[in-house]
C-alpha cells in the first residue's frame, strides 16, 4: 500500500490556509490531522490523480498538489476539513 512514500513530497508537516487545521504526513505512511482538539489519525497512499487518506483502512479523504499549495479533503465523525496547506 505505501510503494513509493519514501521522500515523497507531501511528507512533513502542512498549515490550513483558511483553518487552524494541520497535516503531518510521515514517510512510513500514516498521517495525522488536527483541528483545534480534535484529531485523526491514519494512513495514506499516493495514487495517479494524488493521495488517498485512509482511517481504520477506510477512505476518508484526498489530497493534490496544486503547485506548491496542497489542497486537503478529509472527513470522518466530527473531523471535516476542506482546505489549502502549506508547508511549516
Amino acid at each position: 500500500m505505501f510503494s513509493g512514500c519514501l521522500g515523497d513530497k507531501i511528507v512533513g508537516t502542512w498549515n490550513g490556509e483558511k483553518t487552524s487545521a494541520t497535516a503531518t504526513f510521515d514517510k512510513d505512511g500514516s498521517y495525522v490531522a488536527k483541528l483545534g482538539a480534535l484529531e485523526i489519525k491514519g494512513t495514506w497512499e499516493k495514487t495517479d490523480s494524488g493521495y488517498t487518506l485512509y482511517y481504520q483502512d477506510v477512505k476518508v479523504g484526498s489530497a493534490a498538489f496544486e503547485d506548491k499549495i496542497l489542497r486537503i479533503t478529509l472527513g470522518s465523525g466530527l473531523l471535516n476539513i476542506s482546505d489549502t496547506f502549506v508547508k511549516a
